[in-house]
């Protein structure tokens, strides 16, 4: 019992703190609906935060699909029948609240709509908060070394270098709809204070230690040791297409303004985006199209739920309610064009005429450009070939994005379209595999 107290005994503690700041709209629902049906989680003050607990998911889930299985149990702990404690503690992350700074929360709308007609489907509306980019969040972690990780202390360090890297890089998102372009976020001004416990000026350091006294006497790279390199996983498609706006484009954005349009293009931080939560809507509008044409359309669920995920309750079998989505699609930035207004009138059928109290108006944006950013994990080559098709009819104009579609709104103009992957030899091969896949599931 002696010997394991002595094991047990603490050696090191490492305390780490920077800022994180929002690159893309962070979405964390608190279950509340009093404002939205989605509200996001707040303090006692009534600011948003991003909770330890959803800090800790989202970086074990990215290191374990990059980092050896063993050595992440020791760091975050393992849930079997010899289950360890966690190594690592996040704090929750909250507001900080900069001198020139003031909170931006946007209300989005989300609608789920019907392939066939394109029209919304029953009780499909809905809105929810997101915090806007730009602002910055309080990031705080420490770490506890004991004896019996003294052969995998190097590697411990190792890891939480390669933790606090990625999150400088941001490549680790937060929160819900992060593959569709939600949470992602940059860690800057970090600090790192490492406390050697055998030594006592350390364990008073150790003693008086605040968090807002904290003065950090390293950098990340002290943490840095010659163990192992993280490994990318295997199989990532990277797809980017160029579209140029030559008409105007409306993914609706309300207010609540009398003095304000009725509908306006929506925007982050008074820019004109296009985001992912379309974009997917686009594309698996014109996949559906597509199959439809090729008289398969009643192989479009079976064709797309491992590409775009699926959400099922009613499945009895509790592992096959819900798959996540393979493709990820980031929020874009609509370069140039300008935003102008427009009167529109609800005109009577049958007569021609004006209907009472039916005048509105709308903001879309005009002209510009726009980029789209696609990455899909493991896929196979026919999934890379029904995303060209599908992005090849956005980009002539047969497949538009965002409403008004049926007043010309939302056509693009493809200007360049190109792959980066390892498994392709060529985008015919791909079509290829698509007819292959097609005709195996017809004799299905």
């Amino acid at each position: 019992m002696q010997k394991d107290s002595i094991k047990d005994k603490i050696t090191e503690r490492i305390y780490i703190k920077g800022n994180l700041e929002l690159i893309s709209p962070l979405l964390i629902g608190s279950g509340q609906d009093e404002n939205t049906d989605i509200d996001l989680i707040r303090d006692w003050d009534g600011k948003p935060f991003i909770p330890g607990t959803a800090i800790a998911g989202a970086v074990r889930h990215y290191l374990d699909e990059r980092a050896d299985k063993e050595l992440v149990e020791t760091v975050f702990g393992k849930k079997e029948k010899d289950s360890t404690q966690s190594l690592i503690s996040f704090y929750d992350a909250f507001y900080d609240e900069l001198p020139d700074g003031e909170l931006k929360i946007q209300i989005r709308d989300g609608v789920g709509l019907r392939h066939e007609t394109k029209t919304a489907k029953d009780q499909a509306k809905y809105d929810y908060e997101v915090l806007e980019p730009g602002q910055n969040f309080c990031f705080k972690t420490e770490i506890v070394v004991r004896e019996f990780h003294a052969e995998k202390r190097d590697q411990i360090k190792n890891l939480l270098f390669w933790l606090l890297s990625f999150l400088k890089q941001k490549k680790i998102s937060f929160g819900a709809k992060t593959r569709r372009g939600f949470g992602s976020v940059r860690l800057c001004d970090e600090k790192v204070l490492c406390l050697n416990m055998s030594e006592l000026d350390d364990v008073q350091k150790w003693i008086d230690f605040t968090w807002d006294k904290f003065e950090g006497t390293e950098n990340i790279s002290s943490l840095a040791k010659s163990v192992f390199q993280p490994k990318e996983p295997d199989n990532i498609a990277e797809i980017s297409a160029e579209f140029e706006i030559p008409y105007s484009v409306l993914i609706r954005h309300y207010s609540a303004s009398p003095d304000e349009p009725d509908t306006t293009q929506l925007s982050s931080n008074e820019k004109a985006v296009i985001p992912g939560t379309s974009w997917n809507g686009a594309i698996r509008h014109a996949i559906y199209h597509i199959l439809k044409q090729l008289n398969k359309s009643e192989q479009f669920e079976k064709l797309t739920e491992d590409l775009f995920g699926y959400v099922n309750e009613d499945k009895k079998n509790k592992d096959a309610r819900a798959k996540a989505s393979k493709i990820i699609i980031k929020e874009s930035l609509i370069e140039r064009g300008e935003p102008l207004t427009y009167t529109r009138n609800k005109t009577d059928r049958f007569t021609g005429g004006v209907v009472d109290s039916a005048l509105f108006d709308e903001m879309p944006h005009y002209g510009g450009k726009v980029k789209l950013d696609i990455a899909i994990k493991k896929p196979e080559k026919w999934e890379i070939g029904l995303m060209l098709l599908a992005l090849k009819d956005m980009g002539n104009g047969i497949q538009p994005v965002g409403g008004d579609a049926n007043v010309g709104r939302g056509i693009l103009k493809a200007q360049k379209i190109s792959i980066q992957s390892d498994m392709i030899e060529s985008e015919g091969d791909c079509l290829k595999a698509l007819a292959n896949r097609l005709q195996e599931q017809h004799n299905e």
